[in-house]
């Protein structure tokens, strides 16, 4: 019974979306964008204070293919597939590595998100409000 409940739990919490624990300390290694990687000390309470997916809180992906990967992923709230367009480079963002600007079209209504493709290995798992996001 326990291991069925479990499960139940697992995938509502799957299919509604649910938000997984962001991180909140430590050093984590990013690309360099002159090359070869660098450790960085992120300031975790600001970003994590910022929604996911903003200029202050961009979704961290594994180069160009893992930004590609989590936008296809992306789905609008309805679970509709969004349209997406790549605007370009936005600045730096609060890892010290360059950020892409997107804009993603659900129902009408259009939201802008950011990504820092600067993180070898890291696959979110998380959608930002108003999203949710199929598992890799």
């Amino acid at each position: 019974m326990w291991r069925w409940m479990c499960a139940v739990a697992m995938l509502s919490s799957a299919l509604a979306g649910e938000v997984r624990a962001q991180q909140t300390s430590g050093d984590i290694e990013v690309s360099n964008p002159a090359g070869g990687r660098k450790t960085v000390s992120p300031d975790w309470q600001k970003i994590n204070a910022q929604p996911l997916g903003s200029r202050g809180n961009p979704i961290r992906a594994d180069g160009p293919a893992g930004e590609s990967s989590y936008m296809q992923r992306l789905r609008c709230a309805n679970g509709g597939v969004s349209e997406i367009r790549r605007i370009g480079p936005a600045g730096t963002g609060p890892y010290t590595t360059p950020i892409d600007s997107y804009e993603i079209e659900c129902d009408g209504d259009v939201f802008s998100m950011y990504l820092d493709r600067n993180h070898p290995g890291y696959v979110e798992r998380r959608a930002p409000r108003r999203f949710t996001i199929r598992n890799p």
